[in-house]
């Protein structure tokens, strides 16, 4: 699709996803997974309206490695703040989310060109930092209801979502009955295409079959029932 590093698009999430195991450990207090750390960095989280944002969940990855490691995390409390325990020295880039409440992870997906990480410097060792971030803009949501349209059976679908006005930053991820939404930027059009090994692929689109737009108000839902037709075998 395009020849840039990992983290526009979900395989960033998805290597996240398998690390929570490491990072739950992390959290616990361990250093099995990273080593000891040895620097701390204090962040404090607000929303667009400059208020606190208790459980908003924060990590961090070394500037320009999307596919790092988690070296730190941590979860607001009510105070909008949190202590991430780190191995310094380095530059680290920062993002805070809270998907429950529609903000997304700071990915280039859902800031387009206006992307640009959070970093945090530790000059050495043992060092102490502070940073604030900011959540938002809250973002829109799409539950994907994805089933067999012959047998009715739900299934699981690689959705994959591109803005509209640049198809080189996109997201894929899973979209089921069963999966959680699906968190797309407010105001900006996206596409979606739905696929799986088998099925014909299904097509936000509109009745010629060109691809139509998804535009979401912030906060706003919206509930797709996706029907994926199998495809057809030549007989033998």
């Amino acid at each position: 699709m395009i020849s840039r590093p990992i983290g526009w698009d979900s395989t960033v999430m998805e290597g996240k996803m398998r690390l929570a195991l490491c990072a739950a450990v992390f959290l616990a207090g361990s250093g099995f997974c990273f080593g000891q750390a040895s620097s701390s960095i204090g962040v404090t989280v607000l929303d667009e309206n400059q208020s606190p944002v208790n459980g908003a969940w924060v990590t961090a990855h070394h500037a320009g490695e999307f596919e790092d490691m988690w070296p730190g995390s941590c979860t607001t409390g009510i105070d909008g703040t949190c202590t991430m325990r780190i191995q310094g020295p380095g530059r680290f880039a920062l993002e805070a989310a809270k998907t429950v409440d529609k903000y997304p992870p700071k990915l280039p997906f859902y800031f387009g060109k206006n992307f640009k990480e959070d970093l945090v410097e530790l000059r050495e060792a043992n060092s102490i930092a502070s940073t604030v971030l900011h959540v938002g803009p809250k973002a829109g949501a799409i539950q994907g209801n994805v089933f067999d349209a012959v047998t009715g059976k739900a299934i699981v679908g690689s959705a994959e979502f591109h803005l509209v006005s640049d198809q080189k930053i996109w997201i894929q991820t899973g979209m089921s009955t069963m999966g959680g939404p699906v968190l797309v930027p407010a105001n900006v059009p996206v596409n979606l295409v739905v696929s799986r090994e088998g099925y014909e692929d299904w097509k936000y689109s509109w009745p010629d079959g060109a691809l139509k737009p998804i535009v979401l108000r912030s906060g706003e839902e919206e509930i797709l029932n996706i029907g994926l037709k199998p495809k057809l075998t030549s007989p033998q």
